[in-house]
């Protein structure tokens, strides 16, 4: 995504390139890459990081349970989530796609699916992820 002033302009890196922005939450990651970053982080020793959106101002940052439970379980990776009140929230919902675990945006769920009920009676896709 290209970089814009607050009055709409297209911001420039250099001379003839266009500033750019990640692609969303999940553009972070390469972003790190790239920029060299990670390399810098790892020749550091660091070995976890705490990743959240600023879509959630209620994260905890560097929360010591939640990352010692990461770290106590191996995980690759972890996500808070908070069970849906409704089918009709429009948040992300933990999930498969493409048979791997990932955020399913709201609007990718269709109407089958945002309704949809598992054996318990509770929504099949239920688990909204809290961008923690």
């Amino acid at each position: 995504m290209p970089c814009l002033s607050p009055d709409g302009k297209i911001i420039l890196e250099s001379a003839g390139t266009v500033a750019s922005n990640p692609d969303g939450n999940g553009g972070l990651y390469p972003a790190l890459q790239r920029s060299g970053c990670l390399g810098r982080l790892q020749s550091l020793g660091v070995k976890s990081l705490h990743v959240f959106s600023v879509d959630n101002p209620l994260c905890r940052p560097a929360d010591p349970c939640f990352v010692g439970y990461c770290l106590a379980r191996s995980a690759d990776c972890g996500n808070k989530c908070v069970w849906k009140a409704s089918p009709e929230e429009k948040v992300g919902v933990v999930a498969k796609k493409g048979g791997r675990p990932s955020v399913v945006e709201y609007s990718e769920l269709d109407d089958a699916r945002k309704n949809q009920l598992d054996g318990t009676g509770r929504l099949a896709f239920g688990a909204s992820s809290s961008a923690a």
